[in-house]
């Protein structure tokens, strides 16, 4: 190993170099927007050698409350040396980009990089050991996945200034698009940005055409305007729990008789229609196993399924053809593409016919092949800014019921601000759930599109009303709630208030016990704090009009400039206004 120490925009860093790396080169090249950008510059010897690159650098430990990544989740403690809090990306899992915050969500640091398809890894810890206590930041580089080229420039953004924290992380993702444009920005009347109707949790592996057409007129009345027809729609029976009977994609002929008819009469309501595909399996009991024994990265037992080897153009050429073929033959408007992050596993050398040296350039040239549908759903997992362009939905991992993770999940993806529609995990509940428990998950997610899977069909008259007047009030501000400007606050305690808004309307989020400035710009304050009092501070006098969990008005109330405590329902909304 090669050490450097280099000097650059008044950082020292250091550099331990891999013995295949011929040269390197960092300098600070200016501004990019808010960050000092770094680059980068590497040559290699022999791409099969240790191309290895490290980089590190301190900075003080001052007022910093807890970290922040988008795979953190519920985890923003900071981390000493022996466990340092680790940011892994690549092409199919995580994004490059790490943040410290101050207390109620104030950026100290926010690190990025612009290699988000080779595997990278972000670290920030605490060095206790240290003359003078600091924080101690680590960059690394091709350590797994060594660059195809003899040259290679890396981008380093490195944000310090005071300002919240959502800022800083859509400013990551706008110097993203430098590298990985995107390939359509969808407005808020598209599809993709339709409250959607999910089969999953209300009939995981056991979806049929018969109980999703009772809820075809349900789903329309609630205010849905798109169904996914989730996992099991091609094979038979209630479904094993793992994926042997996948490949095949066309319907088990008892589950769904007509395909394509149920896809017209699900426009018929007015819904898009798309379909789940497990792109990543060729299931052991699926007639095509045996012609990809060669092809397989591997065999994965607890699946019992294979994971193709998309290095390979017939192995593409095969997923393609079959899902485009079902997108034609039924009519439909999407596809859910799921397990993408199994198609990145650890390969062998390519063999011949490869047509690619790394998965990653297979997963890219497959996701080329498919043609742009007005519905392409992502998981968080692939949720780096190389995988961005390839979809215009990009949903929250599973977290069935758990109301918490879905409003962490919701939110970080938002703060990233790509030009597509975030969605929801499904959310799920009991059927004897009360209407307030139901509009406050619904307000968990509020400022994503809000993916339901329970069977409308069995709903209360009470559950049902509180559906209505969300998405009621999703479909009248989509474009504020997905797309607007928007605030976190209180990071470190699972935010605690979240905010979006535009030109004349902003809109607020309570999810626990705290208060919030009125400074009168029209404002919508959602109570999903479980209690009734809410505090705010008027900078202004103005009035305030509460509504309840079903979009009843309650009362209304003028106030006076400084401290004001009301009541507003549980699940409920208050209006204010100069």
């Amino acid at each position: 190993m090669k050490k450097l120490e280099v000097t650059a925009g008044g950082r020292a860093f250091a550099l331990c170099l891999g013995d295949a790396v011929r040269s390197a080169e960092l300098r600070q090249t200016g501004m990019a927007g808010n960050a000092a950008e770094y680059e980068i510059r590497l040559s290699f010897r022999d791409p099969d050698g240790d191309c290895s690159v490290t980089l590190q650098w301190s900075e003080p430990m001052l007022g910093v409350l807890g970290y922040w990544s988008p795979h953190a989740g519920r985890a923003h403690e900071l981390h000493q040396w022996w466990a340092a809090n680790t940011q892994t990306s690549s092409l199919c899992d995580g994004a490059p980009v790490i943040s410290l915050f101050y207390k109620g969500g104030k950026n100290y640091r926010t690190v990025s990089l612009s290699e988000a398809v080779l595997k990278t890894r972000l670290s920030v810890c605490v060095n206790d050991f240290a003359e003078r206590e600091r924080l101690d930041f680590c960059v690394r580089l091709f350590e797994d996945d060594a660059p195809q080229k003899e040259r290679v420039t890396v981008y380093l953004w490195i944000d310090e200034t005071d300002r919240n924290l959502a800022d800083c992380v859509a400013d990551v993702a706008r110097r993203w698009e430098r590298f990985y444009p995107p390939r359509v920005r969808p407005g808020a009347g598209d599809a993709c940005c339709a409250p959607l109707y999910s089969s999953w949790y209300a009939c995981h592996q056991h979806p049929t055409q018969e109980t999703l057409e009772r809820e075809l007129p349900l789903a329309a009345e609630a205010g849905f305007g798109a169904l996914i027809v989730d996992d099991g729609w091609s094979y038979a029976g209630p479904g094993t729990g793992d994926y042997r009977y996948c490949g095949t994609y066309t319907p088990d002929k008892k589950k769904f008789p007509d395909m394509a008819g149920f896809v017209r009469r699900t426009h018929g309501r007015g819904l898009a229609a798309a379909l789940w595909f497990p792109a990543a399996y060729v299931g052991t009991g699926d007639p095509h196993f045996d012609g990809f024994k060669d092809r397989f990265l591997c065999v994965d037992q607890n699946m019992n399924a294979g994971v193709p080897d998309v290095r390979y153009p017939e192995v593409r050429a095969f997923l393609t053809d079959a899902i485009r073929d079902a997108v034609r033959e039924y009519g439909l408007d999407g596809i859910k593409l799921d397990f993408l992050t199994d198609l990145t596993r650890p390969a062998p050398p390519p063999g011949d016919g490869c047509d690619c040296k790394t998965t990653y350039e297979g997963v890219i040239k497959l996701l080329d092949a498919l043609e742009k549908t007005r519905l392409t759903e992502f998981r968080q997992y692939y949720l780096g800014p190389a995988m961005a362009p390839y979809c215009n939905m990009l949903r929250v991992c599973d977290c069935a019921f758990d109301v918490i993770s879905n409003r962490i999940g919701t939110v970080d993806l938002r703060m990233l601000r790509y030009p597509l529609a975030v969605h929801s995990d499904m959310l799920l509940w009991a059927k004897n759930e009360t209407p307030e428990t139901c509009a406050v998950m619904l307000q968990n997610v509020l400022f994503a599109v809000p993916q339901v899977s329970v069977l409308l069909q069995n709903l209360t008259d009470a559950q049902r009303r509180v559906i209505q007047n969300h998405l009621a009030y999703f479909n009248a501000h989509r474009e504020l709630l997905l797309f607007g400007a928007l605030k976190v606050f209180d990071p470190e305690a699972n935010y605690t208030l979240v905010t979006a808004e535009d030109e004349t309307l902003r809109v607020a989020a309570l999810y626990a016990p705290r208060s919030f400035a009125f400074d009168g710009k029209q404002t919508d304050v959602f109570n999903a704090t479980g209690e009734t009092a809410v505090l705010f501070t008027a900078e202004r006098a103005g009035t305030a009009t509460v509504y309840d969990c079903f979009g009843q008005r309650t009362g209304d109330f003028p106030f006076a400039p400084g401290a004001v405590c009301t009541e507003v329902p549980v699940g409920g909304r208050m209006h204010l206004e100069r």
